[in-house]
């Protein structure tokens, strides 16, 4: 799910190539789609990425739902596997 807070003045639409589609939400419009099927394979039609913002700034919000356990979510954050260590995931700039 992506919930957009903010639009850019130009750009930042949300493309989905196999589709042949481009989206181009409003303020606060939700998008939702489908990673996978009932049977938990992978979805290629779902396939997305972000265009490039041409002028202002895009606020969106990314949210993931699963149906089944994600393997790398299940790795305790004990210091042995610092790929999962949290300071390896945000950046503070």
């Amino acid at each position: 799910m992506l919930l957009v807070a903010k639009t850019a003045e130009e750009g930042g639409g949300t493309v989905f190539p196999y589709l042949g589609v481009t989206v181009q939400p409003e303020e606060g419009d939700l998008i939702v789609w489908f990673n996978a099927d009932s049977r938990g394979s992978r979805e290629l039609h779902s396939i997305h990425g972000a265009c490039p913002i041409r002028s202002g700034t895009k606020v969106a919000l990314s949210l993931w739902l699963r149906s089944f356990p994600h393997p790398a979510l299940q790795t305790p954050l004990d210091g042995e596997h610092p790929s999962y260590r949290l300071n390896h995931v945000l950046r503070f700039v």
